[in-house]
Order: C-alpha cells, then structure tokens, then sequence
C-alpha cells in the first residue's frame, strides 16, 4: 500500500481499552473517537484532528466527556503489507457528571506507535499503544462541598480501530 497517494484516511473506533495505572488499579473503560480525520501533506506524512466522545455509567451515577485532538502521523516502510506508524498529539477534553456535581478538563500529551493491517485495498485494522501525560483539574461544585485539585501523571491506552484510506 502506497500511502503517497492517499489523500485521506478516516477513522472510526470503537473500542475497549485498558488503562494501566500505577498499583494498585489497573481498570478496563469502554472508550470511543467518533471521528479522526487525517490528511497526508507529504508521502508517508499526515496532519489531523480526531473528536472523542466517552460515556461512563453505573447503579450510583454517569458521567459523558467530549474533546478534540489535534493529531500529527508518520508511516514507516517497514514490512511490506503492515504501514507501521509512530504519532504524537495534544487532546483536551472536558467531563461533566450527570447531576452537575463535578466536572473535570484533560490536558494530554499523547506519543504512540501503531500499524494499519490492510484488509482490503481501502480498508484496515490499526491497533495501537499510546503513552499519555496527562494534567486532570477536578472541581467538584456540588451543594456539600467545593472542592478543586490537580492531578498530573502517566497511563499507557491499548486500543485497535478500522480505518478507512479514500
């Protein structure tokens, strides 16, 4: 596959991935990118932005998130029927719980490494490994209690899509 002369590649992703925290949690979320859009500038060489959606619900409460990502994507020519790929991106995101007591922005950093598996001339699967740094801002504005605090640190996200190259 020549990806020189693609213009386009979009993705759409469902997916479960696992995110590993440092001991003792490491927990399996339901996550979602409605849409990735990349446009190859150069051969082997693409600009993008993607929109995330993510929905979390249990007996007690739910929460939905929504963000957007600037995403950039270098292709390797490494095995002929695999686009090996490393990528890096900025995502900001916002969360809003369900009965308004709290609400969360994301600031990510995102470096990452995945391939297209080509299961047709227009079609692949793209598993991935990304390593994220993230700063959270929590601000909990329910009735009780106000409450706001920071947290800054590292995950690894696993994941696998299909992407569609027009």
């Amino acid at each position: 596959h020549d990806l020189s002369i693609i213009s386009w590649s979009i993705v759409s992703v469902v997916v479960f991935f696992l995110m590993i925290r440092r001991p003792p949690r490491s927990t399996l979320f339901p996550y979602t990118t409605l849409f990735r859009s990349l446009y190859f500038i150069f051969p082997n060489f693409a600009l993008g932005s993607s929109i995330n959606y993510f929905r979390y619900e249990d007996e007690d409460y739910g929460n939905s998130t929504l963000g957007i990502s600037p995403v950039i994507r270098f292709y390797l020519n490494i095995i002929p029927s695999i686009k090996s790929y490393i990528k890096t991106s900025y995502s900001f995101s916002s969360t809003k719980s369900d009965d308004e007591s709290y609400k969360t922005e994301y600031n990510d950093i995102v470096i990452g490494i995945g391939f297209d598996y080509f299961l047709s001339k227009n079609v692949a699967l793209e598993p991935y490994l990304d390593r994220v740094i993230y700063t959270d801002k929590w601000e909990n504005v329910s009735e009780n209690s106000k409450t706001n605090f920071t947290r800054k640190g590292e995950k690894i996200n696993i994941g696998i899509g299909i992407g569609v190259f027009i």
